[in-house]
């Protein structure tokens, strides 16, 4: 696959990641709560198979931002869980 081809499919799998870390969390109870099914877990390893190492970085990029913006909904409980331990 070359460089060109890679690019895009970081790019999908970056918002493919975080539109399933997004729908993860909102399914539950509570933000603060981890989440019972993680969807993007399948789609990492399904992309692992497929594509090999040319998936990572897009998937790490969508992991970061997901983590990001969950902790970013709640501001206390970021700073809470990082001061408290």
């Amino acid at each position: 696959m070359s460089k060109t081809r890679t690019i895009p499919l970081n790019l999908y799998m970056a918002l493919a990641y975080f539109g399933l870390g997004w729908l993860s969390i909102s399914l539950t109870i509570h933000p603060a709560y981890g989440a019972i099914l993680w969807l993007p877990a399948g789609l990492a390893v399904a992309a692992i198979l497929i594509w090999g190492r040319r998936a990572v970085p897009g998937l790490f990029v969508g992991a970061i931002a997901s983590d990001t913006w969950q902790y970013a909904q709640d501001a206390t409980s970021y700073v809470d869980f990082w001061c408290t331990g």
